[in-house]
């Protein structure tokens, strides 16, 4: 159990990095698209989008697990784990 608890921490860890970045590269890229950047409600705009897109993410992920923890459940009906 311990490995895998390993594994869940190092691909959490690896996916808020990977979040990090891209996050830090969409921004660059709507700073570049956008004429005035600095406006602080364009700013806004881009955070609350950015929130969104994690939002979903974060629901598609939970929804996969459930879905996935539910099959599994379905698939070892009397059986023994």
């Amino acid at each position: 159990m311990d490995h895998i608890e390993q594994l869940a921490y190092d691909a959490a860890t690896h996916g808020r990095l990977i979040a990090k970045v891209e996050e830090n590269k969409a921004l660059v890229n709507f700073r570049k698209t956008q004429g005035n950047a600095q406006n602080p409600e364009n700013s806004q705009k881009f955070h609350h989008y950015w929130a969104q897109l994690r939002q979903d993410a974060s629901t598609e992920l939970t929804v996969y697990l459930r879905d996935r923890r539910k099959k599994n459940k379905t698939d070892t009906q009397g059986r023994q784990r």
